[in-house]
This record gives structure tokens, C-alpha cells and sequence, in this order.
């Protein structure tokens, strides 16, 4: 009787933070504009999305596949990000297993709080991208290893890893994780490995056709790597802190301080996880830590890439608070972990370094202000983009480009009553959740625009700075 209602108990509390979780998640989920990235798979689910995604290797189909189905039921911001809530709120339900294998009940509970109100996870469950379904995947992933490991069906594990490696390349940094993991054992346990990697192969399986299909296509190459810039040599460390904060930019003493209490705490955890320590740390570490080293020749190191590597930290802090004693001292790390988490939650609803790129209001903009015998020119074919999910108007947005033609301004502007110029912030960060820092075009542009810029609109008819957008008006010929 008693272990009936004990479990009642801990489904009952476990309902509850699902239930905090997902009201997080929702809350004000349309209120943003798409930013960029966000319109991008809007895009290319609703026109081609094998033509745009095969000449690349670093995205593969079904995150957009997903996304296009949605689209028949409607396209609004909420529900373009809805699918991500359902993904991210599921990873509350399996961290909560995960944990529990690690360090029982209560370790169980406390990771799936701190991921429920976590500000990261919230951040990318309201983006309409594939980091919450790829995320999904790779904890499903390590949960079915865990049980495999455990003598139990490799079939979790082999679907979660299907889900990860068919939404995002990236994710197969969970074979290799996995992989270090074995090194030492694989004499010892051959029977496991074995069927560790005859489910790896078949996870890999549905993939197959179309990496096949990629290699076929005559230019090939990484998506767009190009705006990555290098990492920093404690990379590594703002990740981490980031996947507790959101925020890598603001310091004060309070956050050294609780920056401090998460690395001892995370210090505790890994003495107390017990079997699960190598794998926990490796999942932590080696994506991370790889991504690092490979971008002193290729840049692909971006926070949310090895959002995944996010789940054991916080199972091993979850680890770390129960472990400590007395109760005073186990309560108030705890305490003070959750504020920090909710404190920055709040944040992004509140705090204007997390507004997303303003391209509802630059398309406000040029829906009612734009007359007949105006012309408007884009930074770029991304800006179209951008745009497009907004854009109402009758008059063609024609991109710029000017390094490929230096004289496109004059152009536009000979024949134009007055001239739309819309331009994106090229200020990219490695860590930062949106690019809200101010960007001021006539300085921060490229040399060819700032210089027309000078030549021409020194003052222009009108300016207006959104967030990461500028829109100018500027005269005629």
C-alpha cells in the first residue's frame, strides 16, 4: 500500500512539473517576430525542401518535413513553434527517467525541475528549429543506451537515434560519445557491443538514401558555416554556463558566485553518479570539447548545436544537490540554482537583449509606408527570406549583393523615386541567443555599402532601428 501511494505521489509531483514546464513554454509563444532562422524553415518547408537542404551535409530532412505538415493546419509564429514546446516538454518527462537511473527519485525530480524551468531550454522551445526535436532524439538516444547497457532492448536507443540523425548531422557526435564510452569495456562486455552496434547501423539506416542522394548533388559543401565566428579560448566554459543561464553577457558577483556553487555542485555529481560517470561526462564534455578543436579549421561551434550536451549537466547537478549535507546547505544550493534559472525565464519575456530579430516590424514598415516609384533593396538573398513570412507589399525586394555587383546600388536608385534599404546585423556570436546587440549600418556594414551610404544617404529620409534590422529611406535619382 505504502509503494502505491508513493508512486502516486511522485507521478503526481512529476504531472505538475510537466505542467510548469509546458505553461513556460507556451506562454506568449507567438508574441515574437520569426527571426531569421525561424523564417528559414518556414521557407523551405513550404517550397523545396530537398532542392535547398541536399547541396549541404549539416541539415537533413525531417524537422522541415514535420514543419510542412503543420503548415496545413496554419502558419502563425505559434504555431510554427508549437511542434518545439511538445519536444521540449517531453525531454522534462525523459530526464526525469534518466535521472532517476542515475541517482533515484529525487534526483529524477530535481533535473526534470531545473530542465522545466530552465531559461536555454525554454529559449529553443519557442524557436521554430529543429534543436528541441534533435535534443528529443539524442536524450531518448542515451536513455535507450543506458537501458541497453543495463542488458535490456536496444530498440529506445535505436529510435531515438534515427530521430536525432534525421533531423541534424551533428548529432552523430552521440556515436562517437557512446563510442569513447565502450573503448575500455568492449573485451569485457562483447556481447553488448555488438548489439550496440547493430542498432547504431540500423538507427543510422533511414539516413542512408539521403546522404546518398547528398553526395550525387553536384556542389556540396557545410550550411553556411561561414558566419561562425572562431571560438574563444573559455568557449567551453560560457557553453556551460550558458546552458544554465541564457546568458553569457551579463556578470556581477552574484553570477561568479553562482557560476562557482554549479561547478562544485557538478563536481559533487560526478563522484556521486556512480556507473554512469564516464558516460555522463563524456555527453558533457567530448561534443563540446571536439566542436572547440575542430574550429581552428572549421567553424561550427555554436551553442545550440550541442544543446543535447545540456542534459547531463544538469543531471549532474541534480546529482550534486541531493548529495549534499545537511538538508540547510542541499535546500539552499537547490534555492539558489532555481532562482538563477527563473530569474532568467523571466528575462526573456522582459529583458530587450532577448528580442528576436525584428522582421515583423521591418515589414510593417514597408507594407504601409512604401508608394508607387519606390524601390526596395536587401541586404541579401537571407534578408528576402526574412522577410518574405511578413512582407504584404506589391513592389518586388531585390537583393542587393554588392559584392558580387558593386554598382547595384546606383542601379536601384536611377531609376526610384526613393530607395528602401534593409539591412541585417552581421554582429554573430558563438553563445548569444539573439543578435539584440545595437548594429549601426553606417559603420558596421561592409566598406562598398558604407561608403554608397556616405555618398548618398548621409541623411537619409528616414531611419528606423529595429532589433538586428535597419531600414533606411533614402532619396532618389
Amino acid at each position: 500500500m505504502r509503494k502505491t501511494v508513493s508512486l502516486q505521489n511522485s507521478q503526481f509531483w512529476t504531472l505538475i512539473i510537466i505542467l510548469i514546464g509546458f505553461g513556460l513554454r507556451v506562454y506568449r509563444l507567438g508574441d515574437q517576430s520569426l527571426w531569421f532562422d525561424e523564417s528559414l524553415s518556414w521557407w523551405v518547408a513550404t517550397t523545396d525542401i530537398p532542392g535547398f537542404l541536399l547541396p549541404y551535409g549539416a541539415y537533413t530532412p525531417l524537422y522541415y518535413l514535420l514543419v510542412g505538415g503543420v503548415t496545413y493546419i496554419g502558419a502563425s509564429e505559434f504555431l510554427l513553434r508549437f511542434p518545439s514546446v511538445v519536444f521540449s516538454v517531453l525531454s522534462i518527462v525523459l530526464i526525469e527517467r534518466v535521472g532517476r537511473r542515475v541517482g533515484g527519485p529525487q534526483v529524477g525530480r530535481l533535473a526534470a525541475i531545473l530542465l522545466a524551468i530552465n531559461p536555454f531550454s525554454i529559449w529553443y522551445a519557442q524557436d521554430a528549429r529543429m534543436y528541441a526535436l534533435v535534443t528529443f532524439g539524442a536524450l531518448l538516444a542515451m536513455d535507450g543506451f543506458m537501458r541497453g547497457v543495463e542488458g535490456r532492448s536496444w530498440r529506445r536507443m535505436c529510435l531515438g537515434a534515427a530521430l536525432a540523425y534525421f533531423t541534424q548531422t551533428i548529432a552523430l557526435f552521440l556515436v562517437y560519445v557512446q563510442l569513447v564510452w565502450w573503448l575500455p569495456r568492449v573485451r569485457r562486455q562483447a556481447y553488448l557491443f555488438r548489439r550496440w552496434f547493430g542498432a547504431q547501423l540500423l538507427a543510422a539506416l533511414p539516413l542512408a538514401p539521403w546522404q546518398i542522394w547528398h553526395l550525387l548533388q553536384p556542389v556540396q559543401g557545410l550550411a553556411a558555416v561561414t558566419w561562425i565566428p572562431t571560438p574563444s579560448v573559455i568557449a567551453p566554459a560560457l557553453t556551460l554556463w550558458n546552458f544554465l543561464s541564457a546568458d553569457v553577457d551579463t556578470w556581477s558577483w552574484a553570477y561568479i558566485v553562482l557560476a562557482v556553487l554549479a561547478l562544485m555542485v557538478t563536481g559533487v555529481g560526478l563522484v556521486r553518479a556512480g556507473r554512469w560517470r564516464g558516460l555522463l561526462l563524456g555527453w558533457l564534455l567530448l561534443p563540446i570539447l571536439t566542436a572547440w578543436l575542430l574550429s581552428i579549421r572549421i567553424q561550427i561551434y555554436v551553442d545550440r548545436y550541442f544543446a543535447y550536451s545540456q542534459f547531463p549537466l544538469i543531471i549532474l547537478i541534480a546529482v550534486g544537490v541531493m548529495a549534499l549535507k545537511p538538508m540547510l546547505v542541499r535546500v539552499t544550493a537547490a534555492g539558489l540554482l532555481i532562482g538563477l534559472m527563473l530569474v532568467n525565464t523571466v528575462r526573456l519575456q522582459a529583458d530587450p537583449m532577448f528580442a528576436k530579430e525584428g522582421w515583423r516590424g521591418a515589414a510593417t514598415i514597408l507594407n504601409t509606408q512604401v508608394q508607387p516609384g519606390d524601390r526596395i533593396g536587401v541586404q541579401d538573398a537571407e534578408t528576402i527570406i526574412g522577410l518574405r513570412y511578413y512582407y504584404r507589399g506589391a513592389e518586388p525586394l531585390q537583393a542587393i549583393e554588392i559584392a558580387r555587383q558593386p554598382d547595384r546600388l546606383d542601379q536601384l536608385a536611377a531609376d526610384a523615386n526613393r530607395v528602401w534599404l534593409v539591412y541585417r546585423s552581421q554582429l554573430e556570436s558563438n553563445h548569444r541567443l539573439t543578435k539584440s546587440l545595437p548594429f549601426d549600418v553606417f559603420t558596421q556594414a561592409d566598406a562598398a555599402t558604407q561608403r554608397w551610404l556616405a555618398d548618398n544617404c548621409r541623411a537619409p529620409l528616414a531611419e528606423y532601428r529595429l532589433t538586428a534590422i535597419t531600414v533606411l529611406l533614402c532619396g532618389g535619382r
